[in-house]
């Protein structure tokens, strides 16, 4: 059946990350909307947000990529095998916020909010959670909080999902994006 095909794939997928082999993957791009031909250097296999990834080197590019396993349409062993390469998921995932992996540090951004002080709910939240790096608290009761993560759709709904409970005091041109958005929302309703 269909499952005992995905956990046969998996241990494909796994001697392959152990016996470092080159796989020819067909991969459905999602955000192209497009079938590419990869040769990838698989490195570890990632559940993330619910989703398994494969963290592979795309050597077209020479970057490290995710890549969601269930938009693997087909995959090969070439025969050929790589050096190993140094692969840390916690380095890796530096900086994110959400499903999305990493991206260019020139995404990476610095946000700094004020909590209201009657979300108390959302200053424990914000204390407990792991981010990565870790959230710096500026100031307790209100809580000022400052993020280092990157700009990505995830991290946007989040704060969206998390208004009137906070104030975003910089950088002002996500402020400005947001209130376009929310505004945008209102116009949609």
């Amino acid at each position: 059946n269909g499952r005992d095909a995905q956990e046969r794939n998996i241990d494909k997928y796994l001697d392959a990350i152990k016996h470092r082999a080159y796989l020819k993957v067909t991969y459905d791009a999602a955000t192209k909307g497009i079938t590419q031909e990869l040769l990838l250097k698989p490195l570890k296999l990632i559940l993330r947000m619910g989703i398994l990834y494969l963290a592979a080197v795309d050597d077209a590019v020479g970057e490290t990529k995710l890549f969601a396993v269930k938009r693997i349409k087909r995959f090969n062993f070439t025969g050929k095998y790589f050096s190993e390469i140094e692969f840390n998921a916690k380095d890796f995932y530096k900086f994110c916020f959400g499903k999305f992996g990493p991206q260019s540090d020139d995404k990476k951004i610095k946000i700094v909010i004020a909590v209201n002080a009657a979300a108390s709910w959302l200053e424990a939240q914000i204390r407990e959670a792991h981010f990565n790096p870790p959230v710096k608290i500026k100031r307790q009761h209100p809580m000022i909080a400052e993020f280092t993560l990157y700009d990505s759709p995830d991290l946007r709904s989040w704060l969206l999902s998390i208004l009137p409970d906070i104030k975003i005091q910089e950088p002002a041109s996500l402020k400005a994006e947001l209130k376009e958005l929310v505004t945008k929302s209102l116009e949609a309703l």
